[in-house]
């Protein structure tokens, strides 16, 4: 996967439209940063999103999945969404992401948001990529949603509330991996994961007290 940081990494400041200032880079000629380092405005750590990135492709490989679906609560700017264009263009498949969202600017002028932003670099592409600005816990979403997707990602509300209620609803939709971000929150996030008896089966974590990311892989159950 390290043939993707730099490509990704150059994309990821055009996109975002930041200054290499906002970047800690290093000596390593393959890699412009460290893999702790935080990503675009501390929302990832580098190495466990390349690491996740890294099996997710592995396994959209193995099965020859021809199209990938992914459903992201709690998407912010959508990196994860760039992400998923970014895999979708290298393995020449068909991608589709939706994103809900409860960022205030959704509903004030939507049109500035990197969400918006990223639903039109999906259209230019001859992809799907739908925003919902609502809150997660809205039961009505799953109106608004297909009834499965390849990938559900869990990272809204850190909460046990949150994060208890994000599972009821949307784990159910996941057909073939179920992720988590910040799993290392014991108290909140993995607590309502181990209580809603869900086995992670892999984990990803480059900090004891910070992020991490949580895999399970529906097939497997």
């Amino acid at each position: 996967m390290n043939k993707h940081y730099e490509p990704f990494s150059s994309l990821v400041k055009d996109f975002y439209k930041f200054h290499t200032k906002n970047w800690t880079f290093t000596k390593d000629k393959y890699l412009n940063y460290n893999k702790t380092d935080f990503y675009y405005k501390e929302t990832q750590i580098i190495g466990e999103f390349f690491e996740a990135w890294e099996k997710i492709t592995q396994y959209i490989e193995k099965n020859n999945l021809k199209k990938i679906t992914f459903l992201e609560i709690g998407a912010y700017d959508g990196l994860w969404g760039l992400m998923l264009s970014y895999i979708g263009e290298n393995l020449k498949i068909d991608y589709e992401y939706t994103s809900i969202d409860n960022n205030p600017l959704l509903f004030e002028n939507p049109k500035k948001t990197s969400l918006f932003k990223l639903k039109k670099y999906y259209q230019n592409k001859g992809q799907i990529n739908t925003v919902i600005p609502t809150d997660s816990k809205d039961v009505t979403n799953l109106d608004k949603l297909n009834k499965e997707y390849n990938i559900v990602f869990i990272d809204g509300d850190h909460s046990y509330e949150g994060v208890t209620s994000d599972v009821k609803m949307y784990s159910k939709l996941a057909t073939d991996i179920l992720l988590f971000h910040d799993i290392t929150r014991k108290n909140t996030v993995r607590k309502a994961i181990n209580d809603s008896k869900i086995k992670l089966d892999e984990e990803i974590s480059y900090h004891t007290t910070d992020m991490g990311i949580g895999i399970k892989y529906i097939k497997n159950a």
